[in-house]
């Protein structure tokens, strides 16, 4: 079996504060040493907690009677974007469903937003990550994508 190339600065998700931040493993002397992750989940994270940038036919959060709140800013997105080739995109459109009714429509948007940026980390690491959305109570949607080495989950934020 192939090993997985991940190696990245360990992100950790804490659900009390619905945010993910770096981890930092304890050493000698009270001080502390940045994790190292090489299970796949960092980049998982980052990609399910990053905005993507929204396509000229997504309906944006908060647009009333066809105007968008925000102006030029209002697609969001890595400003990077423009970096990369073949029209990939960082992050995922989750975002596009903060005002979104809950739903099993929204389910099925969480479903196809995170299987984007999923797809794009499946192509870049050479290595098969499978996704979904599902609900965890009513209303409340959960976003997963599985790795080789575990799953790797985190809620969907809407108003």
């Amino acid at each position: 079996m192939a090993t997985v190339p991940f190696q990245n600065i360990q992100m950790a998700y804490t659900p009390a504060l619905r945010a993910c931040d770096v981890v930092v493993s304890p050493t000698v002397a009270g001080r502390g040493r940045i994790a190292i992750d090489r299970t796949g989940a960092t980049p998982v994270l980052l990609a399910m907690g990053t905005d993507r940038r929204a396509r000229d036919d997504d309906r944006i959060p908060g647009t009333l009677n066809g105007v968008a709140p925000g102006r030029i800013m209002a697609a969001r997105g890595w400003p990077g974007d423009i970096f990369l080739t073949g029209g990939v995109r960082m992050g995922s459109r989750l975002w596009l469903l903060e005002d979104a009714k809950q739903d099993d429509a929204a389910r099925l948007a969480a479903g196809r937003y995170i299987a984007e940026p999923m797809a794009d980390l499946s192509t870049f690491y050479g290595t098969e990550i499978g996704s979904g959305a599902s609900f965890t109570a009513r209303g409340r949607v959960q976003v997963t994508a599985t790795l080789p080495a575990g799953t790797v989950t985190a809620p969907v934020q809407q108003s």
